[in-house]
């Protein structure tokens, strides 16, 4: 409520007063972008806390500085800023500081209230630097006045005494003493539960300002509280910023206005204008290799853009003034107004000699109006009255009119903001932003104030601020004198390998394959508009142009390009400084984003996107560097510090670890360290030459919000923005990274499993070792090691590398250390590290993060994630609330998405998750204001289940649980891959026995209680996840154990080994073998051969074999035994099997050509797919059920094709010659898998659904050149023979459901190497439509006893709710009562009875002794009206629906069916809680389009003849309230 009142009411300032919550609740009201909060400290008591005071600031008020108190009797009771304020008076421009407090003062009775006052008097003294102006505010519990009480006892108590000599003390004014008559009845304030006739003024406003020159007044009213909302107008003249055109030195070049979405005319009529443009000013046929020709061309497309894009799109600019409200009627009583002042004028100019009234009522032009407006009067007016009465009689009627058209204006002013209102929901609904229901009214981007942070001075006039950016981004950018130190990392070992790498393999520069398909792929990399450069060039303009006109720029591009070409125009740079967080007059709180020229960007986005290839291609920056790094996450390094740091209790390792934090990035590094990472990598003098050709002389030009700033010239500057930087700020970190580790090879932390520290060996797992001495995520370093010396060497050298290249770090309370894994018994307080500028100590903390996230602690990610939910802001619109449905769309675009992005990086307990769906669920009761509590997950459920579709947020960490395990597991670089191969091989063989604790049935930790902690947070919970579901993460490749790779301590630790097995291992161990390799370098006894081909008779000995014993090492492997086959044999022996069922089934045709094959799929929905190949061979197969859908069957079309083609070329190979064989299919993605001609355009889709069969395919085509793969259109009827063959196979597919030649496995060879497992199939793709039906069904399982029994009969509903009524309209009132009738939240006399204990349990229109919902939808007779209206509406639309979708429906059927549907409203059972649970033969018997449409219509028909039923319920109810 009290953030609804805020909204609406915008203030300047808000405080609030006594707020009150849990202890571990997260901060309340941090919830407004409108505002800058200053929260006090909480004040614990028991069980609750409060804050004392939120003081909100609003954005477009410039903050100096803010004040809360950690301690003393201010602390949780005070909040306070120093606001900055132009001041209209002999001040001029220069802003002036006013503090303003927020208080919440003590009790009366409270033993700190005078030390409260004393400290707040103190506080606002000029000795501690409180400016002259200042203004408190808030709850200060005392009464000045017998008349601002309605105690009739009223004497002053402490807290009136201690705020009177505060008032005195200061010189300050109380705003309800200087109030002339102040009155409680009218002025209270608070009124308290307990004694409601007891009134009183406690919330209170003082102020140093001269009592004119401030007011108070109580404002609206905050249900839920005992104080009522006072508002404060300060009455200071502020002076506003001068932004007048003539103190704007340079304006900012206008953007062009974006085309309408769906407009396709104006993107080609730009082509064509700019195409005659270019041909009028013969640009084409110059030569841009000289300089002044390459300026006249680049200029002459500059204004060519400019001039063709203003004419055809053009230019953003302020919006047109809003229109009147006009209507015909206000139009009428506009003109009436008109003519009575006329006719009143003319009264006043009547004299006795000159009657004006006469004249103007005999004119032709008013004859009309005036003599109607003449009688009036003259009607009104009795025959002895005066002159002046006639005169009132006359204005009153005026006034009349008058009145009228306020009110109509007042109601056409209401009209306007509804249909705004509509339109606003109706575009969210359907898709759009929720941005324009959120955006800041209030927001700055820009600081209008700065405040030197060195002085306090405060510099406020236009042409002041614009120097103090300058001198400040000057000065930033200023470099200090090279520094001569030796660099040794230049002549490293590291150093030397990666030349010697780059000699074989060199980076070439410039491209020699800079043309126009490039360039346009160049045009669609990024953000398609962003902000453009000085020259005005717009992105989306310039991929709009056609090839010819295209060309042009390209011409200019490769010139820049080959030639290093730069001019001066070209390297003008506009910068634009963006708020990061801290106060926003402090200029250190920004940092600026450049935006270059267009063709500058475009030359500097080729050169990122080669220089990005070759560094992935070398490997020239470590895995370690998140940055720069292809496909590698944040997430992905928060996952490995957490496995690290649980891996090292697991092992009793000590690990220091520090962080560091570079100052300001890229802005303060020289330009020398790019030059640097060019030559130790290799990578060659031309691109060394480009990229510091391009940066020199820079003109930077600052973007104000007074206009542009005066530019200022730069050498060599890194520019935040600039495509290169990342890549360049990298390479310069792995320079460092390298050399630090080659120099200090054992400084770092070495990891490796249980068993291999124990000198044991299990699994392959066991023989990796994990070597990490540092992380970095782009500017922030992590550097681990085992003691503090080793720590402070690391440091140290970092230290030494970042010197000569102007780097420094942010030593202070950026820079902190945390000891992680083994505690020492007796921790140090802190770290002394080594620094340029000397030994820096750094404290020691307890939390772990990076990132802004606490590493493996989903405690504090959770708090964070109720916070999100608490804080976010639901807007209400002019004229409504919001709509259930517009309110679901804002749920989800400002508080799932945020929570997503958190749980991405840190998982939740699968226990807080589900309380975040309440949590979500109880934001959207308040605001609807749903008396009765709704599920928590109801509103999650899919629209068939009856819900609204809402994402879960449990369902996402559930996805995100499992998802990151097998993509840790899976990871494409070695050390994340390594560390969570280790921590698997730790939790499966050093706590679960040998056994997997991913895969059933050995789910779980077994017999220790510390694996919780031992363990990433991650982990475990995906471990107890999947022990409530029948899914398993498996691991696809066990060749291992095939192959002998296995210690015999692993099998022997295994549940499955009992018995002579158990002996026989036991055996063999005691002669000093550890792997089931070993044993076959002994003697070798051919009794018995193994069922596995790979170990052969080497391995059958008769004790071996006594180990087997009519059994394999199968029972060993997790999942299917073919597993236990490498992936390579196991294509191998999958596509023999293939071929040996082709050759069995083979009907060649030798009519047909050999060369040519036709191939296509077939599917009925997800039951069964099919595919066939049509040639001299006819072949048809099928997929496995459980995969079946329409993309797997063309996917194994296009495989089997592969195979009938080897099976015919191995017939008569000396007959068939090598020539390519052409395959025809009509599935464009099987050509774009298998084309080896793909470009950055055309990427192959491998892991999309289908993915195995995807990579399948793409090894086929890969092992096979001589196949293509050509697209034709399916069914087109044309005669010629790749249509024919189409057809064919087509025809062959569909005939394959019944009856196939043979079925293709699931190709498990071409699975990643841990995938995902249900229990009867893999999981293709991502886990989140899993995890939507397990979610699903849990909540159903929760919901059925509290609904009934009544939400399972929902769910044999054979069409789902239209999606419109719920998801997209814009009143939803009657979804809204779905929703409150199925979760049995509906408030009704029964249950409202029961809750207060009352007697409203009787019917407000019959009287019925008891209202449930089935008196209110089916008993009660005062919803007959309703009922019968329905009845009509239903029968219309079930007749025009009949008439649409079954016009030759017979007459007796369509009378049956409109009898069936007219009984709908008066049918017995639960009609009102979820419709036609079951329709009449007559209805099934229809096509299933008539049936989902006539199902529409009644639903929507019956829920919203619920909805008018229960509105007439509640305004009868509401009246019968009244009466009694």
């Amino acid at each position: 409520m009290v953030e609804e009142f805020i909204a609406k009411a915008l203030p300047s300032i808000y405080i609030l007063s006594e707020l009150k919550g849990k202890e571990n609740a997260p901060v309340p009201y941090a919830w407004n972008a409108d505002y800058r909060q200053v929260l006090s400290k909480p004040i614990v008591t028991g069980k609750s806390a409060k804050w004392g005071v939120a003081l909100g600031v609003a954005m477009n008020l410039p903050v100096a500085e803010e004040f809360t108190t950690l301690d003393g009797p201010l602390c949780g009771r005070m909040a306070a800023a120093d606001i900055i304020v132009r001041l209209g008076n002999s001040a001029g421009d220069e802003g002036v500081k006013m503090r303003v407090v927020g208080i919440y003062a003590p009790h009366s009775d409270s033993p700190d209230v005078k030390e409260f006052w004393i400290a707040l008097a103190d506080f606002l003294s000029p000795e501690k630097g409180c400016p002259e102006r200042w203004l408190i505010a808030g709850d200060t519990n005392a009464t000045l006045e017998p008349c601002e009480s309605t105690n009739p006892a009223w004497a002053p108590n402490a807290a009136c005494k201690a705020y009177s000599r505060f008032l005195q003390s200061t010189g300050g004014t109380d705003a309800w003493v200087n109030k002339e008559n102040c009155s409680v009845l009218q002025d209270w304030t608070h009124r308290p539960y307990q004694h409601p006739n007891s009134l009183s003024v406690l919330d209170r406003v003082a102020s140093s300002l001269p009592g004119e020159e401030f007011t108070v007044c109580t404002k609206g009213y905050v249900p839920r509280t005992d104080h009522r909302p006072i508002w404060c107008d300060i009455l200071t003249p502020v002076k506003l910023p001068n932004t007048t055109p003539g103190s704007i030195p340079r304006p900012s070049p206008r953007r062009l206005r974006l085309p309408k979405w769906g407009d396709k005319l104006q993107g080609p009529l730009y082509a064509k204008r700019v195409d005659e443009e270019i041909q009028a000013a013969g640009l084409e046929d110059l030569d841009v290799g000289i300089d002044e020709v390459f300026d006249k061309v680049y200029d002459g497309l500059t204004e060519i853009f400019r001039k063709v894009g203003e004419e055809v799109f053009g230019v953003r600019g302020p919006r047109p003034k809003k229109r009147k409200y006009i209507s015909p009627a206000i139009k009428r009583l506009d003109d009436d107004l008109y003519h009575w002042n006329c006719y009143i004028g003319a009264m006043k100019r009547s004299t006795a000699e000159h009657n004006a009234v006469e004249t103007f009522v005999n004119r032709v032009k008013n004859a009309k109006f005036a003599k109607k407006i003449h009688g009036k009067v003259q009607r009104a007016t009795p025959p002895t009255s005066s002159f002046e009465q006639a005169l009132a009689i006359a204005s009153g009627l005026r006034r009349l009119v008058c009145r009228a058209i306020t009110l109509l204006k007042q109601m056409e002013a209401a009209k306007q903001a509804a249909a705004r209102d509509e339109f606003k929901l109706k575009d969210v609904n359907r898709g759009g932003s929720v941005k324009r229901l959120l955006m800041p009214r209030c927001h700055m981007v820009q600081p209008t104030v700065v405040i030197d942070e060195a002085t306090g001075e405060i510099t406020a006039k236009p042409s002041e601020v614009r120097n103090k950016k300058r001198d400040y981004w000057s000065g930033l950018y200023e470099k200090e004198p090279l520094d001569d130190s030796p660099k040794p990392w230049m002549h490293c070992d590291a150093a030397k390998g990666f030349q010697e790498g780059a000699a074989a393999d060199p980076f070439i520069w410039p491209p020699t394959n800079l043309d126009l398909t490039r360039y346009r792929y160049i045009l669609t990399r990024g953000n398609r508009r962003p902000s453009p450069g000085p020259d005005g060039w717009e992105k989306w303009c310039l991929a709009l142009l056609s090839d010819r006109a295209l060309g042009l720029p390209l011409k200019l591009l490769k010139r820049i390009v080959n030639d290093n070409y730069h001019s001066k125009q070209l390297q003008q740079t506009f910068l634009l400084p963006l708020y990061k967080r801290g106060l926003f007059t402090s200029l250190s709180n920004y940092r600026c984003v450049a935006f270059s020229q267009r063709l500058e960007n475009d030359a500097a986005t080729l050169f990122t996107l080669d220089l990005q290839e070759y560094s992935e291609r070398r490997g020239l920056i470590p895995p370690e560097q998140t940055a720069g790094q292809k496909g590698l996450q944040l997430r992905d390094m928060l996952s490995l510090l957490a496995q690290v740091d649980t891996s090292c209790k697991r092992q009793g390792i000590t690990v220091y670890t520090l962080f560091r934090d570079q100052m300001k990035g890229f802005d303060m590094l020289r330009p020398e360290a790019a030059e640097d990472a060019y030559k130790f990598f290799g990578i060659g003098e031309a691109a060394s030459k480009f990229d510091r050709m391009r940066l020199a002389s820079t003109d930077f030009i600052i973007k104000s919000v007074y206009g542009l700033v005066r530019a200022f010239t730069k050498e060599g500057q890194m520019k935040q923005g600039d495509p290169p930087s990342p890549t360049k700020f990298s390479l310069t970190g792995a320079m460092a990274m390298f050399w630090i580790k080659g120099l200090l090879k054992d400084c770092g932390v070495k990891l490796r499993t249980l068993s291999a520290k124990a000198g044991l060996f299990h699994t392959p797992a066991d023989k990796l070792e994990l070597n990490l001495q540092s992380v970095a995520v782009m500017d922030d370093t992590i550097i681990l090691a085992t003691s503090p010396a080793d720590l402070g060497k690391v440091c140290g050298l970092f230290e030494k590398f970042q010197k000569p290249y102007g780097a420094k770090t942010g030593w202070g309370s950026k820079c902190t250390a945390t000891i992680i894994g083994k505690q020492p018994k007796r921790p140090p307080p802190g770290l002394v590290m080594p620094s340029e500028d000397g030994p820096q100590i750094v404290n020691i903390v307890k939390e772990f993060y990076l990132g802004r996230t606490w590493i493996n602690d989903p405690k504090k990610r959770f708090q964070d994630c109720l916070a999100v939910v608490a804080n976010c802001v639901i807007p209400a619109m002019e004229t409504r609330k919001l709509p259930i449905s517009s309110v679901i769309k804002v749920v989800e675009q400002k508080i799932i998405w945020v929570l997503r992005a958190k749980m991405t990086l840190q998982p939740l307990r699968q226990d807080d998750a589900d309380k975040l769906d309440g949590a979500i669920t109880s934001r959207i009761q308040k605001y609807m204001g749903w008396v009765y509590p709704v599920e928590g997950h109801f509103l999650s459920l899919p629209l068939k289940n009856q819900g609204f579709g809402l994402t879960s947020p449990a369902r996402i960490n559930q996805e995100l649980l499992l998802e990151g395990v097998r993509r840790d597991l899976n990871h494409h670089l070695a050390p994340y891959r390594i560390m969570a191969q280790i921590t698997y091989a730790d939790m499966e063989c050093g706590y679960n026995g040998c056994r997997s604790p991913f895969s059933a049935p050995y789910l779980g930790v077994h017999g220790n209680s510390n694996a919780a902690k031992d363990f990433p947070q991650a982990w475990t919970e995906a471990v107890k996840l999947l022990k409530t579901t029948n899914f398993s993460i498996q691991q696809t490749d066990q060749g291992f154990i095939g192959r002998g790779d296995v210690g015999l301590n692993h099998l022997l630790w295994s549940r499955e080994t009992k018995g002579d097995v158990q002996h026989a291992l036991k055996s063999f161990g005691d002669l000093g073998f550890k792997t089931l390799a070993e044993i076959s370098q002994g003697p070798v006894t051919p009794s018995r051969f193994l069922l596995i081909p790979h170990i052969g008779t080497a391995l059958a000995r008769n004790i071996l074999t006594k180990l087997l014993h009519n059994k394999s090492l199968y029972r060993f492997a997790t999942g299917e035994y073919e597993l236990l086959y490498s992936a390579d044999e196991r294509r191998a022996a999958f596509e023999h099997i293939y071929r040996s069922d082709i050759r069995a089934r083979m009907r060649l045709d030798s009519t047909k050509s050999q060369y040519v094959l036709a191939c296509d799929g077939s599917a009925y929905g997800t039951q069964s797919a099919t595919g066939a190949v049509v040639g001299p061979l006819n072949v048809c197969f099928r997929v496995p059920p459980q995969y079946s859908n329409s993309m797997t069957g063309e996917l194994t079309a296009a495989i089997g094709a592969a195979l009938v083609d080897d099976v015919l070329r191995s017939l008569k190979p000396e007959q068939l010659p090598q020539r390519q064989t052409t395959i025809l299919t009509d599935y464009l993605n099987v050509v774009r898998v298998t084309d080896g001609r793909e470009t950055p355009l055309r990427p192959a889709p491998l892991v999309a659904v289908g993915g195995p069969y995807n990579r399948w395919l793409h090894a086929i085509a890969g092992s096979q050149p001589h196949i293509r793969y050509v697209h034709v259109k399916a069914h087109t009827g044309c005669e010629d023979v790749a249509s024919e063959l189409n057809d064919a196979a087509d025809r062959l597919a569909k005939r394959a459901h019944a009856l196939p030649d043979f079925t293709i496995e699931y190709p498990t060879f071409t699975l990643p190497t841990w995938a995902l497992h249900d229990g009867k199939r893999w999981v293709e793709g991502t886990f989140s439509a899993a995890a939507e039906t397990l979610v699903t069904d849990h909540v159903l399982k929760k919901m059925k006893d509290k609904t009934r029994g009544t939400m399972n009969s929902m769910q044999n509903i054979r069409f789902p709710p239209p999606t419109y009524l719920y998801r997209i309209a814009t009143s939803t009132y009657a979804a809204q009562i779905q929703t409150l009738i199925r979760t049995h939240s509906l408030p009704t006399g029964a249950r409202d009875g029961a809750r207060l204990r009352g007697h409203l349990h009787t019917c407000a229109h019959c009287h019925e002794l008891w209202e449930d919902e089935a008196h209110i939808f089916e008993h009660c007779n005062a919803g007959l009206l309703l009922k019968m209206k329905a009845v009509e509406e239903i029968r219309t639309s079930t007749f025009n629906s009949l008439e649409i979708t079954a016009p030759n429906l017979g007459e007796g059927n369509l009378g049956k069916i409109l009898a069936w549907a007219a009984s709908l409203p008066y049918a017995s059972g639960y009609w009102w809680l979820y419709p036609l649970q079951m329709l009449p033969q007559v209805v099934r018997d229809l096509p299933e389009k008539s049936q989902k449409r006539l199902h529409n219509d009644w639903h929507r028909n019956l829920i919203q003849l619920t909805g008018r039923l229960y509105a007439q319920r509640s305004r009868g109810r509401a009246g019968w309230g009244k009466k009694a």
